[in-house]
């Protein structure tokens, strides 16, 4: 039940968008934020693999985002950020674009006049991913997410950088 209240929200908070771009003269552009789903832990590794808990919550975020009309699919170059991404971006017959794991405005404004009008995933960590946010909003609104919070998922529309409004979700397991 509670999946479908979140997918319904998910689906007005995007068609709300669109329907305010029609609007306006400046097309708004939604980014969807999320960390990496849950990693393993064996054995050790710098990149490691995600876990089966984290493969299944890949395939939900792939679920969640389903009726979504994505246009582009973003991921830091490791393992754990790519294989969260993969599901969704191959629901959407999409390429994962790979980015670097420090955030940027100019990777923000880059993505933002790329896809303007359109709905961008964005795969990130929990040090990132706040940040990547408040880069948007522009203002310091999230922390660092804890190493064992895997749960969040930012949905930002926006026409410019600091010109946003966040929708913040939580991808239960």
């Amino acid at each position: 039940m509670m999946n479908r209240i979140v997918y319904c929200l998910l689906v007005v908070l995007l068609c709300a968008g669109t329907l305010h771009a029609q609007s306006t003269t400046a097309p708004l552009t939604t980014m969807i934020l999320v960390r990496h789903a849950e990693k393993a832990t064996t054995p050790k590794s710098d990149d490691p693999e995600l876990s089966q808990l984290g493969g299944q919550r890949a395939e939900k975020l792939a679920q969640l985002l389903s009726q979504t009309p994505l246009v582009a699919a973003y991921s830091t170059p490791y393992k754990r950020t790519i294989s969260t991404a993969l599901p969704a971006a191959k629901a959407h017959n999409l390429s994962i674009q790979e980015y670097a794991a420090k955030p940027s405005t100019a990777f923000l404004d880059t993505l933002i006049q790329k896809h303007v009008g359109g709905t961008v995933l964005v795969v990130g960590h929990s040090n990132t991913i706040p940040q990547l946010v408040n880069m948007l909003v522009g203002k310091e609104a999230y922390k660092q997410f804890d190493d064992a919070d895997y749960d969040n998922v930012f949905i930002v529309t926006l026409s410019k950088r600091g010109n946003a409004s966040v929708t913040h979700l939580t991808l239960k397991m």
